[in-house]
């Protein structure tokens, strides 16, 4: 029996999870108050990858982005054998990037209304790096490859590495642009962090904004805040899609109140109160309400996968939800924090009202002695599905992947390629006890 808008309401307002929610969600820090917009964020790449900055990481965040731009480039025939060959770890690593100069919002001759975000040069190299921001903007049409023309026109004896740095992880309309998501930023952020040798207030300052990375990041850990989000936009989903009717537009408050307000008074009065009352717990979060309505179309992976695996680890994001099971813990080598990726991963991405399953295995922190087998394990799955077709990287290998399917078949399909993972683990598992 469907129940009415007044009792979702209540147990929404009775979850102790909620209640929490609310509380852990308020402000603390400077850049959650003044939540930093993609020019701050572009800034603030530029201060990062700026060797001569008073962050005393050198070059190591120019390597690092290369780094990952060069995984990401591999098998794209569209950018220049020369340029993949530049890009690959042993060469970026073994290249000093100190004389590098970066700044922001240039003109790079093709268009004067509109600027490449960030721009970096090493004259020594020689190479230039031009970087295209996207913090949740979508990207213009045209715009990547007048950059790029543009670009080519003023350096052309030069080797230039474009790469396409977007929060949405949307796929360049130039083909010879390189997507790198903000995974790379909050992962780089966090090594930072605990290096013995990073300055702590600079660990602070990189701390602040990872946290606020983070929030927009689709591949980030999850924080406390995070874990409660998603607990609540799985169990509280009928009552969420109420909230999300009753939000309407930015700045739309004073009246959408007086109209609620209005409606508590008439015929269906207990109706109209519930609705207030939800509107008004919108208007203290509306940030974390607004995560929850994006995360409610991953509820009913979450209800499926449950019921046959209770224990199911969860990582739920925008627009992609990670799923994995604790079993597989004892596959990892923790890191002093404690944190760890799950080496065996189902995820489920969401674009356009369709879904892709993936499954996956993710090696950052795999233990040495297990890793030859759960890598020998994974590549037998593989055959057949994804081979040859260039997902695979040093600590990643795509093993299935499903694309553009509906709710209810991509439901299944990622029960389907759990209980295949389960399966296929399995006596690599029984090999091993968790005291070893």
């Amino acid at each position: 029996m469907e129940k009415n808008i007044a009792t979702l309401v209540d147990e929404l307002f009775a979850d102790i999870d909620v209640q929490r929610l609310i509380q852990l969600s308020a402000k603390t820090q400077p850049l959650q108050i003044c939540f930093p917009k993609e020019v701050n964020v572009t800034r603030f790449l530029a201060w990062l990858l700026d060797p001569s900055q008073g962050h005393g990481l050198a070059d190591l965040a120019l390597r690092s982005l290369l780094t990952r731009a060069g995984l990401a480039a591999h098998s794209n025939k569209e950018i220049p054998l020369a340029t993949r060959r530049f890009l690959a770890p042993s060469n970026v690593y073994s290249t000093g990037f100190s004389g590098a100069v970066v700044s922001t919002e240039v003109n790079v001759g093709k268009e004067t209304k509109k600027s490449l975000d960030l721009f970096c040069i090493d004259q020594g190299a020689p190479l230039y790096v031009a970087l295209e921001n996207k913090f949740g903007a979508k990207e213009s049409d045209g715009q990547l490859e007048k950059y790029r023309e543009g670009l080519e026109v003023i350096f052309p004896s030069m080797m230039g590495v474009h790469i396409f740095l977007d929060s949405n992880e949307e796929e360049p309309n130039d083909p010879q642009w390189i997507k790198v998501g903000y995974d790379w930023l909050a992962e780089f952020l966090r090594e930072s962090e605990r290096r013995e040798t990073t300055a702590p207030n600079v660990v602070r300052a990189l701390a602040q904004f990872r946290a606020v990375i983070e929030e927009e990041d689709e591949e980030a850990a999850s924080s406390p805040v995070e874990k409660l989000t998603t607990f609540v936009a799985s169990k509280h989903a009928a009552a969420l899609k109420q909230m999300k009717a009753v939000a309407k537009a930015k700045g739309a408050m004073p009246q959408t109140l007086a109209q609620l307000i209005a409606g508590s008074k008439g015929k269906r009065k207990a109706e109209g109160e519930a609705l207030l009352r939800l509107f008004l717990l919108y208007c203290r979060r509306p940030e974390i309400w607004q995560q929850c309505f994006g995360l409610v179309n991953f509820a009913p992976f979450l209800d499926g996968l449950r019921a046959e695996f209770p224990e199911l680890l969860v990582d739920m994001k925008r627009v992609k939800t990670y799923l994995s099971l604790p079993v597989w813990e004892r596959f990892i080598e923790k890191g002093d924090d404690g944190r760890w990726n799950y080496p065996l991963v189902v995820s489920v991405a969401l674009k356009n009202d369709k879904y892709t399953i993936t499954t996956y295995c993710w090696f950052s922190h795999v233990r040495a002695d297990i890793r030859e087998k759960l890598l020998a394990a994974a590549r037998a799955l593989r055959s057949g599905n994804l081979a040859e077709n260039g997902l695979e990287a040093p600590n990643y290998l795509a093993i299935k992947r499903i694309p553009d399917l509906a709710k209810p078949a991509a439901v299944k399909e990622a029960i389907a390629q759990m209980r295949v993972l389960q399966e296929a683990f399995r006596s690599i598992e029984s090999t091993r006890s968790l005291g070893s």
